[in-house]
């Protein structure tokens, strides 16, 4: 399932120091200038998700904005990766924090033009903040709730002032799309514009829209000189999974971004010289725990629930391996460099029935004659696992994990729901369990923030924005604060160390798989796409990342 990002959730008491800067060059990527002759009016082929036909929205405020909107057209201030965790200056060439962190200066590029030729300048980035306060809809990181005010004492220079020290602010407000004033102040109602004439600084600007097809076209007002290599990108409109997927092998999509079962049978043996796929592995896939409600509210039900798991099964039997096992710590491969040694050796990763058992039966579970585990209450350990009923391979891990806790003694159940019940259920904590996604970013800190921070949940009943299993701890939300309002990294390592150690000892949720980042690429047409070996950005058509390999690929 597709992972989510960049969410700040309502009441949020954000955290975490900017990644570590990302080494490529704006204009290099580490990758040839392609040559003169390469050009062709043959566009890039995308396809991000079958949709049947398509309703015009290129406005980037919009959950409904069409593919290509974010990164083809409308740029943040810095590029973000989830893999690496690491970050690119983008639409601004520096920043830095002042006012015990309560300040932020961005200095905004020179040189860049909008797509109709006027110049962007610091005006349009205050403009579009000022617009996501007069319009709240509009703004989908909440940052007005932590944001005291925004203004430009230049053309070249932005100034957020923060209501109290919040290092995690930068990753929220430098990934908002700015958008020009000079077009946006007189729109009547920015929240249901849809934008049919797109004006934005990125590669790619508008050429032509229908239902079933829309084309962008290389923008000749683009910042990075002689970027992009390609003419065009193409979004046909396909009604299934299974139409692209065989779209994909007759070489009529060049980018897809697409779950699909025994993928090297069905897409890379089609042509094994052009068809590639990398599925990079991003934030974990969870089985949520309601830790509110009884057993789950205690820490070693939860840590047996993790022993009991055989993550490798889940892995091979619903996601056919392209989505590995998780550490139960949740810090995916990408970000290993901030994984503490010993917290991820306690972490109950490992399949371990017997240990799970033993854990449980140490706090008062027993087996009856029937083979029955019963609670400390006397009762018999039933659970139910929520899933969505059209998200194939989650019904499969959840089966495969249903399965495992059965033959410890559980009675547990799998209930498929409809996506608006499911996620109504994990927003009022009106479940037991549920296999869910996990919300990240460039850094562990903020998938530790939205799992563990307090300010995150709400009482059952009521809506949490991110800790739907409504974890609470003082010591969770203590690290989390001190974290954030500090710049210091050895001081940031030894929070973050304190939260790794406090996240294995209570489990507030069950890391299972890694979620993967769907991604296969043909190089029948066009080269240069990222791969393991060279890893410059984000794999997939997703997010504003994809404008790395939209600027890096080139016609064969």
């Amino acid at each position: 399932m597709k992972q989510i990002v960049r969410k700040r959730g309502k009441g949020m008491n954000s955290v975490i120091a900017a990644a570590a800067s990302v080494t490529i060059a704006l204009t290099g990527v580490g990758m040839a200038s392609a040559p003169a002759s390469a050009a062709t009016t043959k566009p890039v082929t995308i396809v991000v998700y079958p949709q049947g036909s398509w309703a015009e929205n290129y406005n980037p405020f919009s959950p409904n904005a069409l593919p290509g909107t974010a990164g083809a057209m409308y740029e943040p201030l810095v590029q973000f990766f989830m893999v690496s965790g690491k970050y690119q200056d983008w639409l601004i060439n520096g920043f830095h924090w002042s006012n015990g962190n309560k300040t932020l200066t961005l200095n905004v590029r020179k040189g860049i033009e909008w797509s109709n030729g006027t110049a962007f300048s610091a005006n349009d980035v205050v403009f579009t903040f000022d617009l996501m306060k007069k319009y709240p809809a509009l703004d989908g990181n909440g940052v007005w709730q932590f944001l005291s005010s925004v203004s430009a004492p230049n053309p070249s220079t932005v100034v957020f002032t923060l209501k109290q020290p919040d290092i995690a602010a930068f990753y929220y407000l430098t990934s908002v799309l700015p958008v020009p004033q000079s077009v946006w102040s007189k729109i009547k109602n920015p929240v249901t514009y849809n934008n049919p004439s797109p004006v934005a600084t990125g590669p790619f600007m508008l050429q032509r829209f229908s239902s079933q097809d829309y084309l962008l076209a290389k923008n000749p007002h683009y910042w990075q000189k002689g970027r992009p290599y390609v003419s065009g990108l193409s979004f046909p409109a396909y009604t299934s999974n299974s139409s692209v997927e065989l779209a994909l092998s007759r070489g009529q999509v060049d980018w897809g971004s697409l779950f699909a079962p025994d993928i090297q049978k069905t897409y890379v043996a089609t042509n094994p010289a052009h068809h590639n796929y990398w599925f990079a592995q991003g934030a974990p896939v969870m089985l949520f725990t309601n830790d509110a409600k009884y057993p789950f509210n205690m820490p070693q039900v939860r840590i047996a629930l993790s022993y009991a798991i055989n993550r490798s099964a889940v892995s091979q039997s619903g996601e056919y391996g392209y989505e590995q096992p998780a550490s139960a710590l949740g810090i995916p491969p990408g970000q290993k460099s901030y994984i503490n040694a010993q917290a991820q050796s306690q972490a109950p990763t490992q399949y371990n029935p017997k240990k799970a058992l033993a854990i449980l039966k140490s706090v008062g579970f027993k087996k009856n004659a029937q083979g029955q585990l019963l609670m400390p209450n006397g009762k018999p350990f039933s659970m139910q696992m929520l899933v969505v009923a059209p998200y194939s391979d989650w019904v499969q891990d959840v089966t495969v994990m249903a399965g495992d806790l059965q033959n410890i003694g559980i009675n547990a159940q799998v209930k498929q729901l409809q996506y608006a019940a499911y996620y109504s259920d994990l927003q009022h904590g009106t479940f037991d369990t549920a296999i869910g996604w996990s919300f990240s970013g460039p850094n562990p800190y903020y998938f530790f923030n939205y799992a563990m921070n307090s300010a995150m949940t709400a009482p059952v009943g009521s809506v949490a924005s991110t800790n739907f299993q409504r974890y609470k701890s003082k010591l969770a939300d203590q690290y989390l604060k001190e974290y954030n309002s500090t710049s210091n990294p050895q001081v940031q390592a030894g929070l973050m160390n304190k939260l790794e150690q406090l996240w294995v000892k209570t489990m507030p949720s069950i890391p299972v798989v890694w979620g993967a980042f769907w991604n296969e690429y043909s190089t029948q047409n066009f080269t240069g796409w990222p791969t393991p070996q060279n890893p410059y950005t984000d794999p997939g058509p997703n997010d504003t990342a994809l404008e790395l390999t939209l600027l890096n690929i080139r016609p064969n």
